[in-house]
């Protein structure tokens, strides 16, 4: 049983939206539920959506996100739900380069990220 909440071999990060954005930005990410929420020790003002599986050979990377990252703003904009941060990663193209606003280990930090 991982943070993530996956308790068999089918997780979420297997479904055809996530695949896009592990193409995309080098990751994939889930909601931010109670459950991880509670896993990963975070109070109610953090939201948005939750970094898991992170190519070693990606711009993500490199730039220090892993696992259990919480991504709270992307270009300026809060996180507001999982599926409208979906949508705004699918209006990305290939070299468009995004700005993550992340929370990971009680600090905060902006990242830009190439999209590939």
């Amino acid at each position: 049983d991982d943070f993530t909440g996956n308790t068999s071999s089918k997780s979420d990060n297997t479904a055809p939206e996530n695949k896009s954005l592990s193409g995309k930005l080098g990751f994939n990410v889930v909601p931010l539920t109670d459950r991880i929420r509670y896993q990963l020790r975070l109070g109610p003002e953090i939201t948005g959506v939750v970094v898991t599986d992170v190519n070693q050979m990606s711009d993500a990377y490199d730039k220090f996100i892993r696992e259990g990252s919480v991504i709270v703003e992307i270009d300026r904009q809060p996180v507001k739900s999982y599926d409208r941060f979906v949508k705004q990663v699918r209006t990305f193209k290939k070299g468009d380069v995004v700005m993550l606003k992340l929370y990971s280990r009680g600090t905060f930090r902006i990242v830009t990220l190439n999209i590939q």
